[in-house]
């Protein structure tokens, strides 16, 4: 037997379960009698991994979970037998359980084991047709089930209203009260949830019946609906939650499932503009075939978090809701921090905070997008052919390797860098393009009106930093020709 510090089976335990919670195990967790058992003892199945402060905690059971950790990391065998260094990639599995084991068993089933069993080709036509219809009405049940517990990630027990650890998408958030409305035993419980279902109604059937793929974010026939009807979807929320929000007849809608259903809400959208741009090469094609897409994508974005901002800061004020929004300077993020106050229901005494932690950064990069090919538009013209020719051929080249449909934190320092790197590059084609652009207003001097026309189709150029530098004095003639 190796020496615990040489033995890869052990390092192989240990180094995954450090990358899971982010820590360098103690060395003396590679004698631990635990981990020794489930490698040397072919009857011994498990071993689960919990945190413990700064340290990590071994046990060949699973009854840790539920308690002061919130996440458990579990090793167990497809079949008895003691590991080895040959067959220690093939019979251990490796999962994890996050919040609660109801909650992740129904991800995996729903994230994974369905779609593969029940849509991959070669699978499905392996499973057998009853199987599949229990596992689909496993994951239903799991479902309804973790929508409905009041079981919160710490374990502690509370208002299931209060607990959205099932609301990933919009249509988790309705099949929430159309469940209630079926099984509540409360007359008052089960009319509130039925009214609350039946104002949602509209954006599953009638006239936005094609958008129940939307809601369910299946992608498969997604690509097919015009952006146009999408934003007209985004009104239909708003004027939805914004009717949810404000009735009087029932108990006040929760305002945390309210603000959960605006983020979900946010990430369909998202997503649904990610894949509609997917196919598109938005540096390399033809300007006027990405043009239209990319400013229907910014304002689907722009629209949504908008109506975010119109809920959360007047609605719910009038609501005795006072909610303080912040964008930061960058852009980047929204924060909207709500104080609840006042007697109305809605008061809970607490604060809660929303961040838009995507879409705007994503508006902002189809944006940058759209201002990067028109600056290279309008210079085109200005310039002389071998320039026109060099420019083209350089002016993307800082964005080769980066896509302005995906954000995160580290993408987002590489995309700025791409933009300088953009803003620096363009800087002699723009000096040339203000020389050429001086001599035309030149010839429109005694032409205020043809003056202004010039100025207004060559806005998005001149009020570039270097061109409008150069062009100050032109501008103020404009300027005084105009007052006179």
């Amino acid at each position: 037997m190796p020496q615990s510090s040489d033995d890869p089976r052990k390092r192989f335990i240990l180094a995954t379960a450090g990358n899971f919670y982010g820590i360098r195990p103690v060395s003396s967790l590679s004698d631990s009698p635990e981990l020794d058992t489930f490698l040397d003892n072919g009857n011994e199945f498990l071993l689960s991994v919990n945190r413990n402060d700064n340290d990590l905690h071994f046990s060949n059971k699973t009854d840790t979970v539920g308690g002061s950790s919130d996440k458990v990391l579990v090793f167990f065998k497809m079949h008895p037998t003691v590991i080895t260094e040959d067959n220690l990639h093939q019979s251990i599995l490796v999962s994890s359980m996050l919040d609660s084991p109801i909650n992740s068993l129904y991800q995996a089933v729903r994230q994974v084991f369905a779609p593969v069993l029940l849509k991959d080709e070669r699978w499905h036509s392996e499973f057998d047709p009853k199987m599949a219809s229990l596992l689909s009405e496993l994951e239903l049940g799991l479902g309804s089930l973790v929508r409905q517990s009041g079981t919160q990630p710490s374990g502690k027990r509370s208002s299931p209203e209060e607990n959205v650890l099932g609301i990933l998408f919009p249509n988790d958030e309705f099949q929430y009260w159309a469940e209630i409305s079926d099984s509540a035993e409360n007359k008052r419980v089960k009319e509130r949830a039925a009214h609350f279902a039946e104002q949602f109604k509209p954006i599953q059937k009638g006239s936005m019946h094609q958008y129940i793929q939307f809601l369910n974010l299946e992608f498969g026939g997604l690509n097919t609906l015009p952006m146009s009807d999408v934003m007209d979807l985004v009104e239909q929320c708003r004027q939805i939650l914004d009717n949810v929000w404000r009735q009087t007849d029932f108990e006040p809608y929760p305002q945390t499932r309210m603000i959960r259903l605006m983020d979900v809400i946010g990430g369909a959208l998202e997503r649904y503009v990610q894949n509609k741009l997917s196919g598109e090469n938005l540096f390399r094609e033809p300007f006027v075939s990405v043009r239209e897409s990319l400013k229907s994508a910014s304002n689907i974005c722009e629209q949504w978090v908008v109506d975010c901002e119109h809920l959360t800061g007047q609605v719910f004020q009038k609501s005795h809701i006072y909610i303080d929004c912040e964008i930061d300077c960058d852009q980047t993020e929204l924060n909207c921090v709500i104080r609840f106050g006042g007697d109305t229901p809605h008061t809970r005494g607490r604060e809660t905070n929303i961040a838009h932690k995507s879409l705007i950064p994503l508006q902002k990069d189809l944006d940058e997008v759209v201002t990067v090919r028109v600056v290279h538009e309008k210079l085109l013209p200005l310039l002389s052919g071998g320039k026109q020719k060099a420019l083209t051929d350089s002016v993307y080249e800082p964005f080769s390797g980066l896509n302005p449909l995906h954000y995160n934190p580290y993408t987002e320092p590489l995309w700025k860098a791409a933009v300088a790197q953009f803003e620096r590059l363009i800087i002699p084609s723009e000096q040339e393009a203000a020389g050429r652009l001086k001599s035309y207003i030149a010839d429109l001097q005694d032409s205020p009106q043809q003056l202004l026309q010039f100025f207004q189709k060559q806005k998005e150029l001149i009020k570039r930093p270097t061109i409008s530098k150069e062009l100050q004095p032109e501008r103020e003639i404009l300027l005084a020709r105009l007052q006179d």
